[in-house]
């Protein structure tokens, strides 16, 4: 069984590939383009800005009890009543960026990584406005960038020849782009409020995306139940075999155990592990990922 067929590693069904954007990147592009035809209306025919006020994230909201805000305010958007650049960008990135995801992670994934950068990118900003009281935020960006350093991550050390730029660059290289700018418009500008930007949002999803992409990208979504039921502590199979034998009233017993897996073979899957984190899934070898396959049952 290759790597690419095991279950942390397999698209889900209807999850698309690299040609295609599949179902979980359109319904939250669906659902942000909506919500935002809501506010227009809530604005310009109803009157009121009732409706973001009860779902954009603030501290006066969070302190009235609207904990629901910390994850609904990513899929409001600013720019009401003009071009909606705010809301096109980030649907452009998730776009990009969300296909590459869901093609080796799946949508489930995607879109745990995406609601995760939502709460990462909103615990951010909450941690300013501490010092710094005062605004309410909108926008799915914490989210977007998440899943822009996941992305990114898949192709850390390999070279990229992206259509914006005329020069081939690294994974890594756009992650510390896209780090070192969101860094420096927060410290000179957010910071200072120069600017009503929430680049400490941008920052909190880029961390959970780096995050996710090194110790939760290889294992099965968080939200998956069965996985959770499969990790609740059971007893070892020779427990089981020692308590049947004494049930039917035996005393001595064997119990055969596997031999322990070689030093060896430890040492070659945590060096391939390690490629893995650091240069992506698809920098493997023929020979790496058929180690791995023989590594599967004596590692379990």
């Amino acid at each position: 069984m290759s790597i690419y067929n095991r279950p942390y590693m397999r698209a889900e069904p209807g999850g698309g590939g690299f040609g295609g954007e599949g179902q979980a990147i359109k319904r939250l592009i669906i659902l942000m383009v909506s919500v935002y035809v809501v506010q227009n209306i809530f604005v310009f025919w109803v009157g009121t800005l009732a409706f973001e006020r009860a779902f954009s994230l603030s501290l006066e909201n969070l302190g009235r009890g609207f904990l629901h805000t910390i994850f609904t305010y990513g899929f409001l958007h600013g720019g009401l009543g003009s071009m909606p650049w705010h809301l096109l960008f980030n649907c452009l990135l998730l776009y990009l960026f969300g296909r590459v995801v869901q093609a080796t992670l799946g949508e489930r994934r995607l879109t745990e990584a995406f609601m995760l950068g939502i709460l990462g990118g909103g615990l951010a900003w909450l941690l300013v406005r501490l010092i710094n009281p005062g605004g309410n935020l909108v926008g799915a960006s914490g989210g977007v960038y998440t899943i822009i350093a996941i992305g990114l991550f898949q192709f850390w050390r390999q070279p990229l020849q992206l259509w914006l730029l005329p020069f081939v660059v690294e994974g890594r290289h756009l992650f510390y782009f896209f780090a070192g700018l969101s860094a420096f418009l927060f410290i000179f500008g957010e910071l200072d409020g120069a600017t009503n930007a929430a680049h400490s949002a941008h920052l909190g999803g880029l961390l959970v995306g780096w995050l996710y992409a090194r110790y939760l990208a290889h294992r099965p979504a968080l939200t998956d139940l069965s996985f959770w039921a499969r990790t609740t502590r059971q007893e070892p199979p020779w427990e089981r075999k020692r308590a049947a034998v004494q049930a039917r009233g035996g005393g001595r017993f064997k119990v055969n155990v596997r031999p322990a897996p070689s030093k060896n073979l430890r040492a070659e899957v945590d060096r391939i592990l390690d490629k893995i984190n650091e240069q992506g899934f698809g920098a493997l070898t023929d020979e790496e990922k058929r180690t791995l396959d023989r590594a599967k049952e004596d590692l379990r």
